[in-house]
Order: structure tokens, then sequence, then C-alpha cells
């Protein structure tokens, strides 16, 4: 498995495997003496069947699965420009068009296991709003920091956000295939942060500077780790911040009451390493959303997003995310500390990654799901 996993998709594995059976299955019917001659060549000429069947579909793959294919589904078309197995999830970089006549401009994703970690416009500016959101909760810290740690390259376009001012960028990704994809196909330029190839929690344990600002977007697929979701990393995090630095923490959750279970042990955990906190979600009954966690070691009382350039198209959906949203200190005190020894996390998101997976099925063709 650790052989094939980096190169080969599930699909062709699984042609893999059918292969081999077949071919065993002949070796051992030539070999197996007690069947008669008359089964010994049908069980060999059905063994040579399925391989051979097997091995077009193998070749054919793409096509088969209609990958090669431009895609229509819904309002959208899409285009699968480039996918790469990884030891770290399927990723598929996929353009989406609206359908002639339709409503929308052109956009870039970069999914790992059909789920999107960057989206940008087709003028190369960020798709996502949630990109905005944590630059305008971070500069509204920290209007001008002189260093800033990224965890969690994705596509790159948060270091891009931040590359044109005389700041030091520090970016710590887990694949490294991560790098040269988002140079290829998101025109970032690797010559603005100092790229480090390891799991962010090994770096933060080791972490030698202090930032005035960390953008913590660390997701695989549409979760983040529990590994790095306990009070653990964030007490190594904090060591990473300056005293009037803070972290911007990236969530994906639901504005539904039955995610505050989730919602108020993420920031309990938070808590244990900074004494303040400022939440920011849209409003009520938006459904499936991010939220912005910032956490400082500073007060937080007259924090406010700055104003930072935003697509016209895209302004009022950034100022429904930067609502300030108060965090209920009962419920607070009350939440599950997540801890290396014992975290639930997974377990009070499964209905919000229920909610969010829906939509992500819905929206996009079979053939871009299928690894």
């Amino acid at each position: 498995a650790f052989l094939l996993v980096p190169y080969i998709t599930n699909f062709r594995a699984l042609l893999i495997l059918a292969i081999a059976l077949a071919a065993t299955t002949l070796l051992l019917a030539q070999r197996e003496t007690r069947l008669a001659a008359q089964h010994r060549l049908g069980l060999s000429g059905l063994a040579i069947l399925a391989g051979l069947a097997a091995m077009v579909l193998f070749a054919l793959a793409d096509t088969f699965l209609g990958k090669d294919q431009t895609l229509t589904h819904g309002s959208q078309t899409f285009r699968l420009v480039f996918e790469k197995p990884t030891f770290f999830g399927n990723i598929k970089v996929v353009d989406a068009f609206p359908r002639r006549g339709g409503p929308g401009a052109k956009k870039r994703a970069y999914l790992v296991d059909g789920l999107a970690q960057c989206v940008t416009r087709g003028d190369g500016q960020p798709g996502s709003i949630y990109t905005y959101g944590m630059e305008a909760v971070g500069r509204g810290l920290v209007p001008n920091p002189r260093a800033i740690l990224v965890l969690g390259l994705g596509g790159g376009t948060l270091p891009k956000r931040f590359a044109n001012g005389d700041v030091q960028i520090d970016v710590v990704e887990i694949n490294p295939v991560s790098i040269p994809i988002a140079e290829q196909f998101f025109a970032y330029d690797p010559s603005v942060a100092q790229h480090y190839l390891e799991d962010a929690r090994v770096f933060v344990r080791h972490c030698q500077k202090k930032y005035d600002l960390v953008f913590a977007d660390l997701f695989h697929g549409d979760s983040t780790p529990e590994y790095l979701l306990s009070a653990e990393f964030m007490v190594d995090l904090s060591r990473c911040v300056t005293p009037r630095g803070g972290v911007v923490f990236n969530m994906v959750g639901h504005t539904d009451d039955r995610f505050q279970e989730a919602l108020y042990s993420y920031a309990k955990t938070v808590s244990a390493a900074w004494p303040h906190l400022r939440l920011f979600h849209p409003s009520k009954n938006q459904g499936v959303c991010n939220l912005i966690l910032l956490a400082s070691p500073s007060p937080l009382e007259s924090h406010a997003p700055a104003a930072i350039p935003v697509p016209l198209a895209m302004q009022a959906s950034v100022q429904n995310l930067l609502s300030p949203q108060l965090l209920d200190r009962d419920r607070l005190a009350n939440a599950v500390l997540l801890t290396d020894e014992h975290n639930v996390a997974s377990l009070q998101q499964a209905w919000g990654f229920l909610k969010s997976r829906i939509p992500v099925i819905e929206s996009q063709p079979a053939a871009l799901l299928v690894n």
C-alpha cells in the first residue's frame, strides 16, 4: 500500500489487484491437475478475459470515469486540470465556469479528496471569503506585522496577500507537492516565503522564532486532525507568538445550535494557551460556513477587523463572515477540553461534517469525487 498510495489512484489500484488475481487464477488453473481439461481451459479463459478487461480499464481510466472530458453539473461546467495521488490525499486542480448565459465567473479550485482547500477567481484573487476574513482579522490586530507564520499552504493565497510589505513570511506545509502545485496552477511565487516541509505539530514544538501573526489553516479535507486540536498543541504554538501578537484560526462549522458543542470545545482548548479570544462567524441561518477565531495574550475588547481590498462581488459575504459573536462564559467553562489523551473533536463535529459534505457531493460531478 505504501508503494501504491502516492503514485496510483484508488481506482487504478483496484484494477491492479484485479489483474494480479486474474494472473494468479490463470497460473493455478494450469497447475491444478485435479480439474478436468475443459474446466481448466474455461477457468483460464475467464481469467484472461478478466485480466484483459482490467488492463483496458487501467489504460482508459480517465476516459471511463469522464475525467478527460468537460463536465457539466447544475449551472457550472468543470474541467480537470491536474490530478496527483499523495500520502495526504488525492489532489485535483479543477476549473469551474458558468454555463453559457449563467451567472458567476471562472474559478479554480485546489481539491483534496474532493474537498476545496483553496479557490481563486479568474483574475487570480482569492475566491474563498475566509482568506479575506483571516487577513482582515489579522491586520486588525497587527496592522504592520514584521513576521508571519502560515500553517498550511494550500494554494498559497494567504502568503500572497502579505507578500507586498516588508514582512518575513514562514510557511509550514506537510505535503511536499503543495508548493509546486501552488506555483504552477495558482500563480504562487515561492520566493515570498521561507518554506518548512514538516508537520505543524513538530514545527511549533521546536519553534525558535516569535511571530506577530500566526495563521492556522490546518485542514485535511474538511477537518483539522485531532492532534492539531489539543491543548498541548496550543501551548506549544503560544510560544511562537509575540506578547502583542495573535493566532488566527480558520474553522469549518455550522450556525446551527447543534454545532455549538464542537465550537465551545475548540474555543476552550485554544483558551488553554491564550486568555483572550474573539470569534467571528456569519449570522444565524447561514448553514455550513467558515468561522474565524482570534486568540491573543493581549486584550481584544477593542479589536476590529481591518478594512482590506475585497472584490465587489464578495464584499457582502466577507462582511457577514466578520460579524463578531460573543462567547458564552458558562458554556465555555463547561465545555470539554481537548487533549492528546482525551480528544472527542471528531465525534463532536460528526453532525457538522455530514451537513457540510452533502453540498459538496451535490455541487460537483461524480467524476471529480472519484479517486
